[in-house]
C-alpha cells in the first residue's frame, strides 16, 4: 500500500510539474549577419520570437561602423525614410536610429500582433511561402527566410 501510495504521489508531482495538456511552446530564434565594405561595416542581430512555431515578434539590432559621417548619415536617413514608410503602410514597427562617435545603431521591433501581415504578403508575393495557412508568419519559415539574405541561425 505504501509503495502505490508513493507512486501516486510521484505521479501527481510530476503531472503538476509537466503540466497537463499541451503547453504553448515559446521560442527564441537568433539570425546574425555581418559584412565589411571598403568604407563601413555592418553587423546585424535579429531575434525572432514565436509561440507554437509562429512569429509573434522580431527584435533587430543593427550596427554600422565607418569613419565616415557622411555615410554613417546616408544609411541614417535611408533606415529612417524606410521604417516610417513600413510602419505607415503595415504598422507594427517600433524603431530607434542614432548615431553615437563612428557608429550607427538602429533598433526596430516588429510587433506581429499589429502588423499587417496580410497586406504585407499581398505587396511582397515571394514572403507568401513563409506562412502557414492562417496567413501567419512560421518560425521555420522566418528561418529560411533570414538564412536566405545570408543570416547564421541557431
Amino acid at each position: 500500500m505504501k509503495k502505490i501510495s508513493k507512486i501516486i504521489i510521484i505521479s501527481a508531482l510530476l503531472v503538476c510539474l509537466c503540466g497537463c495538456g499541451k503547453k504553448d511552446k515559446n521560442e527564441v530564434l537568433k539570425c546574425t549577419f555581418k559584412t565589411s565594405q571598403q568604407n563601413y561595416n555592418i553587423e546585424t542581430t535579429n531575434n525572432i520570437s514565436s509561440k507554437d512555431n509562429i512569429v509573434t515578434s522580431v527584435q533587430t539590432k543593427t550596427i554600422i561602423k565607418s569613419d565616415s559621417k557622411d555615410i554613417l548619415e546616408e544609411f541614417k536617413n535611408s533606415y529612417e525614410s524606410q521604417y516610417k514608410e513600413l510602419n505607415k503602410k503595415y504598422k507594427g514597427y517600433d524603431y530607434t536610429v542614432k548615431i553615437k562617435d563612428d557608429k550607427l545603431s538602429i533598433l526596430v521591433n516588429i510587433d506581429y500582433n499589429k502588423f499587417n501581415l496580410k497586406k504585407f504578403a499581398n505587396d511582397n508575393v515571394a514572403m507568401k511561402k513563409y506562412l502557414n495557412k492562417q496567413k501567419k508568419f512560421k518560425l521555420d519559415g522566418a528561418k529560411e527566410y533570414y538564412e536566405s539574405i545570408g543570416s547564421k541561425c541557431k
